[in-house]
């Protein structure tokens, strides 16, 4: 199909079917006329051109107009009025921090900043987490340092037992502003029998139990400390501070060596205890009458207690008022041959007499440097100076040859020596003119070790400790005024230091012991 296009155009008049007449053109314009009119412009189609834009505006956004209606607003208002808006947020958001601070902030100046478990400097809080009646005079009460969870995640964390001194606590009464000392032991509750209420003692061996002690006190009719401390309810704090070094040993060689396995509940787990070959250590006495054994008890049972032999002689009205966990220790003392505690049981008769205090001894390693310093009369004494400078060197020696032996050992199990061979022939040569035990041990004497019991149960039940009770070196005396007027006589400590000044009199001063000294002989009374 062929189509026709036909363009339209709206200028060409329609023809009605006339002939239009035909004109004649323009005539010609006279020259002279031509310079009278205007001149002819010069015609450019592009200067002739027009156009026509339009530009459409978007009405304003909620934002636009809500900032439209504030300018509005603060139109015409002064500096202070356009800020008051932000100074009152400003002001609000500080009201806000301030109070924040006010009602979370603890403004007693008693606050518990201490990291410690103790500090000499001033009272910290403790929790009564158990007391139990043992009798009708005497209480256990379980303390506990508040958030001690919090202390033990400390650094250096603060060992509180320790069987080379012995330590008290001071406890405040803030009613009547008095404080009075009491022994801590080493001992928490690990739990209660159901039927009888009584609590289940465990030792304090380890750092994460620190924080936790016992004290045992006896509530007097007219002892306004001791009604107030043992009606203390459970969860309530108390006010300590300590620990106040109550005593020291003189020092000895032998403490400078190993230390010495704590008391244990059960025997198997307590490690035999061999004498030592070379040193002797200070026996100790103890005179105590009712809650004044505690010190004593408290270095038997810490870690690292006294090397020597302990006897104690403990006076009570009546067996009643002893934990039946302590009679059981205290047996376990006896079998590992650590001491020997006499209860005399004044209901049942017994008392302690004369018989029953012995005669002081001089101190056995001091014998021994007398011998070696060439001082071979007893008579003669011996400067604890000239004593001391050859002492490091001994001890040196001491720690060589037990380095020596576990080389032995070892090379007898095929391991490798942890000491040199060129060390060991060295110790040797130097202490081949001065002491013949340094050298290596047999093999037939390292055999005899190895047949050593395995445990202190072992050593008691094969009969290996004497029956007779070694002398003692030093003493200690605890108890009420007349009980120790009796042993050692009155102490003084009306001073400005508070040291006992008097001298040792009654049945002990008559038998030859003398107030505290480092040679031996020495008698220290301790506050009861």
């Amino acid at each position: 199909m062929i189509g026709r296009f036909v363009r339209f155009n709206s200028n060409l008049v329609p023809s009605s079917g006339k002939k239009t007449p035909q004109r004649g053109g323009l005539t010609i314009m006279d020259p002279s006329l031509s310079k009278l009119l205007k001149p002819k412009p010069h015609y450019d189609a592009t200067k002739l051109k027009e156009g026509s834009s339009f530009e459409f505006h978007s009405g304003p956004n909620p934002s636009q107009q809500y900032q439209h209606q504030i300018e509005s607003k603060v139109k015409g208002k002064s500096k202070f009025q356009k800020l008051l808006p932000s100074l009152l947020i400003s002001g609000g958001i500080c009201w806000g921090i301030f109070a924040y601070h006010y009602y979370t902030h603890d403004f007693n100046e008693e606050k518990d900043t201490d990291a410690g478990l103790l500090t000499l400097e001033k009272f910290l809080p403790y929790v009564v987490t158990f007391n139990y009646k043992i009798d009708e005079d005497h209480y256990l009460i379980e303390l506990t340092r508040k958030n001690r969870a919090e202390k033990l995640l400390q650094i250096n964390q603060q060992k509180l037992f320790d069987g080379s001194r012995i330590w008290s606590i001071e406890i405040a009464q803030p009613d009547i502003n008095i404080t009075r000392n009491y022994t801590p032991l080493p001992f928490y509750v690990a739990g209660v029998n159901p039927t009888t209420g009584k609590p289940h003692l465990r030792l304090v061996s380890k750092l994460e139990e620190e924080g936790k002690f016992v004290v045992i006190v006896k509530r007097y009719k007219q002892g306004e400390m001791s009604r107030w401390l043992t009606s203390r309810p459970l969860l309530s704090t108390i006010k300590v501070k300590g620990p106040h070094v109550e005593w020291k040993p003189p020092g000895n060689p032998i403490n400078q060596l190993t230390d010495r396995a704590q008391m244990s509940n059960t025997l198997k787990d307590l490690p035999f205890d061999a004498p030592p070959e070379n040193y002797t250590p200070d026996n100790l006495l103890f005179y105590a009458g009712g809650t004044g054994v505690y010190p004593a008890l408290q270095m038997l049972y810490s870690p690292n207690p006294p090397r020597g032999f302990t006897e104690v002689f403990w006076s009570v009205h009546n067996k009643s008022e002893i934990l039946p966990q302590l009679n059981t220790l205290n047996h376990y003392l006896e079998i590992s041959n650590r001491a020997k505690i006499w209860i005399l049981d004044s209901s049942s008769g017994r008392r302690l007499t004369e018989k029953d205090i012995k005669r002081p001894q001089d101190r056995g390693f001091l014998l021994a440097q007398k011998g070696w310093l060439g001082f071979l009369s007893n008579s003669e004494t011996v400067s604890t100076e000239s004593i001391e400078n050859n002492l490091e060197a001994q001890v040196w020696k001491e720690q060589r040859k037990r380095q020596i032996k576990e080389d032995i050992e070892r090379q007898l199990r095929g391991e490798k020596p942890l000491v040199a061979h060129s060390d060991a022939v060295d110790v040797q040569d130097k202490d081949k003119d001065q002491d013949s035990n340094a050298q290596h041990l047999s093999d037939s004497r390292l055999l005899k070790q190895k047949d050593t019991p395995p445990n202190a149960l072992q050593a008691w039940i094969g009969g290996l400790w004497g029956k007779e009770t070694p002398g003692a070196t030093f003493a200690l005396v605890c108890g009420p005024e007349r009980y120790e007027e009796f042993v050692c006589g009155k102490s003084d400590r009306n001073n400005a230091q508070g040291v006992d000044r008097a001298e040792i009199e009654g049945v002990m001063g008559d038998k030859g012991w003398v107030r505290g000294g480092r040679e031996g002989k020495g008698v220290w009374r301790l506050v009861g």
